[in-house]
This record gives C-alpha cells, sequence and structure tokens, in this order.
C-alpha cells in the first residue's frame, strides 16, 4: 500500500511505516488457533477468561484438573484436544458373611478430541451390601460412570454365605461361603476408539474349605483377580488390586475390589481391600 492511493492518514517518511491495518483481511489463520486480534496484530494466545468449566478444579503441573464426584457437566471454552481423562465405575457390595465386590472398571483417555460442547459427567454409586436372603444380586452390583462417550461399567457384588452366587459386574464379586464352584468372570468394557485404554474383567475369589470359620472369597479389582482363601481356617480372601495410574501427579490405584469376610471369626479375620478403594471383609460381617 502507498499512503498517497490508499488516504492513510499516518505515515513515517523516515521508516516507511503504515500503522492502519485494523481487521484480519488478508491474514491466513487457518494452520492456527485460539489467535486474537489487538491493535492491528495477531497473537497464538487465548482470550482472557477463556477456560473450561465443571466440576472442582485444581492446578496439577500448569494443567488444570477437573474432579467430579457427582453428575455435572464439562465445558471446554473451545474445540481442542483434552489430555488424559480417567473414568471409574462403582464398586459391587459385598455380601452379609460373604465374598468381597468386585471393584469397578477403569478407563484411561488420552489426548482425546473435543468440540466445543457441555460434555455430561455421570458418577457411578457403589452397590449396597446384600443380605443373606437377598436373591437379587443385581440389585447390588456398582453403577455405570460415563463421560466424553465411554461408559464404565461397574462391580459385581459378592456372594452370601447360604449358598448364594456373587455376580459378574465389570469384575467379579467375591463368592460367600457354602459356594464352590468356578469363580465369577467380570465382563470390562471394551475399547470404543484409538484414545481409550480399559481395565477390567477379572474374576472373584473362591470361599475356602468348609470349617467352622468359612472365610469367603474376595471380589477382583481393574487390576486383578480376586483372592480364595488358602485353607479352612485361614482369612477371607484378598480383594484384588486395582491398576496404577497418574492423574493427578500420584501413582494411585483405581477399581480395587473388597476383601472377603469369615462366617465365624474362631481363627481367621477378614481379606484386605484391593488396593485403589476396596473396603477390607468383617470378621463375623460383611465383605
Amino acid at each position: 500500500k502507498t499512503a498517497v492511493n490508499g488516504s492513510l492518514s499516518k505515515y513515517n517518511l523516515v521508516d516507511q511505516i503504515i500503522d492502519e491495518y485494523t481487521d484480519g483481511s488478508g491474514i491466513d489463520a487457518s494452520a492456527s488457533t485460539n489467535e486474537t486480534l489487538a491493535s492491528g496484530a495477531y497473537s497464538g494466545i487465548s482470550s482472557v477468561g477463556s477456560a473450561a468449566t465443571g466440576g472442582t478444579i485444581s492446578d496439577i503441573g500448569g494443567d488444570k484438573l477437573h474432579t467430579f464426584t457427582s453428575n455435572g457437566t464439562f465445558t471446554p471454552p473451545s474445540a481442542g484436544t483434552i489430555s488424559k481423562a480417567l473414568i471409574v465405575g462403582g464398586g459391587g457390595g459385598g455380601g452379609t458373611y460373604g465374598g468381597g465386590g468386585g471393584g469397578g472398571s477403569v478407563i484411561y483417555v488420552q489426548n482425546k478430541p473435543l468440540t466445543a460442547q457441555g460434555y455430561s459427567i455421570v458418577v457411578g454409586a457403589g452397590g449396597q451390601g446384600r443380605e443373606v436372603n437377598d436373591t437379587d444380586a443385581s440389585d447390588h452390583e456398582g453403577d455405570t460412570s460415563s463421560a466424553f462417550g465411554y461408559s464404565a461399567t461397574g462391580g459385581g457384588c459378592g456372594g452370601v454365605y447360604n449358598n448364594k452366587t456373587a455376580t459378574g459386574g465389570a469384575n467379579g464379586g467375591g463368592h460367600g461361603a457354602y459356594f464352590t464352584s468356578n469363580p465369577v468372570s467380570g465382563t470390562a468394557p471394551s475399547d470404543i476408539d484409538a484414545y481409550d485404554t480399559v481395565y477390567g474383567g477379572n474374576s472373584g475369589g473362591l470361599f475356602g474349605p468348609a470349617s467352622t470359620n468359612f472365610p469367603s472369597g474376595g471380589g477382583a479389582g481393574a487390576g486383578g483377580n480376586g483372592g480364595t482363601p488358602a485353607d479352612a481356617s485361614s482369612n477371607g480372601g484378598n480383594g484384588g488390586n486395582g491398576v496404577q495410574i497418574d492423574i493427578d501427579g500420584n501413582n494411585h490405584y483405581w477399581g480395587g475390589g473388597g476383601g472377603g469376610a469369615v462366617y465365624n471369626p474362631s481363627s481367621g479375620n477378614g481379606g484386605d481391600g484391593g488396593l485403589g478403594g476396596g473396603g477390607g471383609g468383617a470378621d463375623n460381617g460383611t465383605g
């Protein structure tokens, strides 16, 4: 441009500077994102106040961590990529005098593209403990958690002492006393795209040999099977461990199974919960 032909009001004859560019005409910004126009210049920075919303937000090494412990909505400010997300299903309930509940499945998502919209986040609740004569085991499985199109199914519930079986869920519950059939296998959700890794599908432990103690099996975790008592006088089976994933700067375990209980703690105690949230089995109580 020239000052005369363009009728430009500002012209420096020494440095030949024209200070009249006030819009983006003729500028190709197709290969860039988050550019802003200020004082006639483009900058590749985000606008002030442009940030994702939803959940409890904390700073983790320069990133923003959004934590949901109840249902909510995650809304990014614009289309982009979420670096990582962790979705954990609710754990299954333990059985009275019986097996530990299975841990929920775990879905780890990395570098997932997102569009500028609100994403519904559902946090699955854990299953309630199962009473002795309750035959509807499905009522005590953990609920499904979901986010960004992924669904992490909950864990199976533990069996009770009077010949009631455990259930599968994402990870199988432990067998209750008086039940020596095959381990209950869990069914983990399937991978749905290249951005996710799924953990689960493990089996609950069996109950130990009959005795006055009657130790029950541990529930499976997302990272391993539930434990089976070694003998009639041993503790209840330990819960299977969850999986170790760093989502907040710490290698926590997620999706641990519950420990199996003992019917009569004459020489043994309830099993330990698996790493990642599994509760310990009770002495003369609930898995």
